[in-house]
């Protein structure tokens, strides 16, 4: 069970570290069109969700790194 925790919580660092990526990326892209006021609330997101992933790993695994692929 616990090799299974520890898979599911990398999985979880994987996803929630893409959703990050995805919106700082879609933050780059459409940034002409934004507003002040959404851009830092999204950037804020992208940047709490990353930690959070990492949070998640870190309860089931012991170590704490923001990227998913570090170990």
């Amino acid at each position: 069970m616990e090799a299974f925790l520890k898979r599911l919580s990398l999985l979880v660092h994987w996803v929630c570290f893409a959703i990050g990526v995805a919106v700082i990326i879609a933050v780059i892209i459409y940034n002409a069109d934004l507003d002040t006021l959404f851009i830092s609330m999204a950037i804020g997101f992208s940047i709490v969700s990353i930690i959070v992933g990492a949070a998640i790993k870190w309860m089931f695994s012991g170590n704490f790194s923001l990227f998913p692929w570090k170990s």
